[in-house]
């Protein structure tokens, strides 16, 4: 080949190869392109499927929060908010919404917070710089789109939730039925704070309200219940410290309040029965009775209280269990003062006591009344016979001064009968003028028989006036119960009893003793002794009911308060002077009082007599026998008979030849009140005289009401039977006594027989 050839061969080469070379470069590329696209292409499949797997995805998560959004029970609203701060329509509502306020989920949608959330408007003071516009009427809860206040609220609010917050209120929603539902509110942001997206969470708390609403009335009942209690009660933690007491409590110990009352350990003190202290420091419920003494408490737990003596408490210590941790409560302590019932107890038994003494007397003075009716009847004829004798028997005679003896143990006898019916209460108790000697010596001897030999008894009587207007009982029963108190306080070592009479005016220098007296004229019964004498603090209250230093059984605490109201009664005074270990003495004052009548004569002058007939009846012979002498030697002629019978069939006979009857009470057949009835019903005029032995229930007042004239009680001087029958002739014949007769069976029920 030659060198052209070969020129041309290798140019031609050298020309062919690069194109070689480009066009095989050029499809490389394309291949490569082409299988990037294909790759791209398979890559763009890939990511299709991913996107349509995650879309798929996503949708159904979306579906499944959306569905979540909607089961819940709460209430979830979301709003947007404007530049101003303010919110928008609605952005999401939840079913739950929708259902609780009764609107579709469109019509929300359209509404702002504004037209379901209520504000409710505080009152405010208006001043010169208040918002005119932001004040009203009412406080009560209004919708927020009617109020400035409320957009104020929303935000102040809105603030409060663009620093992150989480803003927890209550408050209240208004359905489209305008029914307000109080809801709890929880709002914060709904992702970043710059969306300017709120989602709140309204929880319907109605129940919750009911319930809060019920606690608080039943808190209150409690409270009400608590304090208006009239049983004293006071509430103990576990560690028995005082948490609550109310006013009864504090009343029934006398304390100003709670600190005092502290100081009063109710679970562990010396008045509490130690059964009751041991079954208390187990934890047990125990209900015992307690004496508390103040006066002990004041001094040694000084303590600040009103309370004085000692007072009867009923407590109850109620162990209150253990909490739902099972840790205890602690003690409901309830304390019912039964102080006023206890003493209403006592009164009672004192009553009771004072009932069977009564019939006991009752029965004492059934039989006295008797003995007295028969021991009178054995008087008349002696007192009687006495003085017929005085009568006819010269004074020089020895048997005028022996008759005279006869009648002054006559009448001493009949004082004494008067005596015992004095004490068995058949005399009328009315004051009448008394003298206070006799009485006073009678008290003395009858205190020297009663008491022992240890305690010597005297009497001094130095008053020249001791009239005063009084009962004789009475003044038995106030010499009595002085002198068993001092015979009580001279028991154990004996001593001396002094009763002392005197006299004394009224004036400066009675007056710290007797402050309560007026001017005047008074008596003085003193009994002394020689006892340990009264402690100072007893003083003042030894005249008040039921107050006794005896020990229990031996004393009720009345005797005193008895003598207290029977001197005040008569309108006297009583004062204490004591000293510790030198004895006792209370001075009584009593008013004088001047004699009303003329001291008796010695030397009685019959009456004169014209003759007048006297028609007698008693049923007892010895009487009739000296009646009839004593009437003829009074100058009246006598009839005199032992039958009532027979003396009404006398007087049946011959009714007008009696000027006067005069005729017992007591006899068999015929009382002699059923005697006068039968006797005025045939003469309406004739003066009739009763006498008994023994008044009962016959009285002067009862045998006026029966129509008779006098009325005396056996046995009668010839002196007091000469004036009578001289006073009941005297009255004018004429007049008509009228009477309506009771029938003879009543008068049997209505006086003894």
């Amino acid at each position: 080949m030659n060198m052209q050839q070969i020129i041309i061969s290798t140019i031609a080469l050298i020309i062919t190869i690069p194109s070689l070379i480009w066009f095989w470069l050029n499809h490389k590329a394309k291949i490569a392109d082409k299988k990037q696209h294909i790759a791209e292409r398979d890559q763009s499949i890939n990511m299709l499927a991913d996107s349509e797997t995650r879309c798929d995805k996503i949708k159904e998560k979306a579906d499944w929060f959306f569905d979540l959004f909607n089961s819940s029970n709460e209430m979830i609203i979301a709003y947007g908010v404007t530049d101003q701060e303010m919110p928008t329509n609605l952005l999401a509502v939840n079913d739950a919404a929708c259902r609780t306020l009764g609107y579709t989920r469109d019509a929300l949608l359209k509404m702002t917070p504004l037209e379901i959330e209520t504000i409710h408007e505080p009152m405010v003071q208006r001043s010169q710089h208040t918002d005119v516009e932001l004040l009203t009427l009412s406080n009560e809860e209004i919708l927020a789109q009617d109020s400035k206040y409320a957009s104020r609220n929303f935000q102040h609010l809105i603030k409060r939730i663009h620093a992150s917050e989480t803003v927890i209120y209550d408050g209240s929603f208004v359905t489209k039925n305008k029914h307000r539902i109080p809801v709890e509110i929880t709002v914060h942001h709904l992702g970043k704070p710059e969306d300017n997206r709120i989602v709140c969470t309204a929880r319907d708390i109605t129940n919750r309200k009911k319930s809060r609403l019920a606690l608080l009335e039943s808190e209150q009942r409690f409270e009400d219940l608590f304090t208006a209690s009239p049983i004293g009660v006071a509430i103990y933690d576990a560690q028995r410290n005082l948490i609550n007491i109310n006013l009864a409590c504090l009343r029934s110990f006398g304390s100003p309040g709670k600190a005092e009352f502290e100081k009063i350990d109710m679970f562990n003190n010396k008045y509490l029965p130690a059964e009751a202290k041991d079954n208390i420091a187990r934890g047990k419920t125990v209900q015992c009775e307690a004496v508390f003494d103040f006066n002990d408490l004041l001094h040694t737990h000084n303590v600040i209280t009103s309370r004085r003596g000692k007072a009867h408490f009923e407590i109850l210590f109620s162990n209150m269990g253990v909490n739902h941790e099972h840790n205890p409560l602690g003690f409901l302590v309830q304390i019912h003062d039964i102080t006023e019932h206890r003493e209403i107890e006592a009164a009672l038994q004192l009553r009771e006591s004072q009932l069977r003494q009564s019939k006991k007397m009752e029965a004492i003075g059934t039989m006295a009344g008797g003995i007295a009716h028969d021991f009178n009847n054995i008087l008349t004829p002696i007192l009687g016979y006495s003085e017929i004798g005085i009568e006819l028997t010269p004074p020089e005679d020895r048997m005028h001064k022996f008759m005279e003896e006869i009648r002054t143990s006559t009448m001493r006898a009949k004082e004494l009968v008067n005596q015992i019916l004095i004490f068995s209460r058949q005399s009328e108790e009315s004051e009448d003028l008394i003298h206070l000697t006799s009485i006073i010596k009678e008290v003395s001897k009858q205190q020297k028989t009663a008491l022992p030999k240890t305690i010597k008894v005297s009497c001094s009587t130095k008053a020249q006036r001791d009239l005063v207007l009084a009962n004789p009982t009475q003044i038995h029963q106030v010499l009595t119960n002085l002198c068993t108190n001092a015979a009580y306080a001279m028991k154990s070592a004996g001593g001396e009893l002094n009763i002392h009479l005197t006299n004394f005016t009224m004036g400066w220098r009675h007056r710290h003793e007797f402050p309560q007296l007026k001017k005047g004229n008074y008596v003085r019964i003193s009994i002394k002794d020689t006892g340990a004498g009264i402690p100072e603090k007893n003083r003042e209250k030894i005249f008040d009911p039921f107050f006794s230093t005896k020990p229990s059984g031996e004393g009720t605490g009345m005797g005193l308060s008895v003598v207290h109201g029977i001197i005040n009664s008569l309108e006297g005074a009583i004062a204490l002077v004591s000293e510790i270990g030198k004895g006792s003495t209370f001075h009584v004052a009593l008013p004088l009082k001047e004699s009303e009548t003329n001291e008796e004569s010695t030397v009685w002058v019959p009456p004169k007599s014209d003759n007048e007939r006297i028609l007698f009846v008693d049923d007892e012979e010895k009487i009739t026998q000296m009646a009839n002498l004593m009437l003829t030697s009074l100058g009246y002629k006598a009839t005199v008979t032992t039958s009532s019978l027979k003396a009404l069939q006398i007087f049946k006979e011959n009714p007008d030849d009696f000027d006067l009857l005069i005729s017992d009470q007591v006899m068999p057949d015929m009382t002699g009140s059923e005697l006068a009835i039968k006797v005025r019903s045939i003469r309406p005029e004739m003066p009739i005289m009763i006498c008994s032995g023994f008044t009962g229930k016959l009285s002067g007042s009862k045998a006026e009401e029966l129509g008779v004239n006098k009325f005396m009680v056996k046995p009668i001087t010839r002196r007091d039977l000469g004036e009578s029958i001289q006073e009941l002739l005297e009255t004018d014949a004429t007049e008509e006594i009228t009477m309506d007769a009771p029938h003879p069976a009543d008068v049997r029920d209505s006086v003894d027989v």
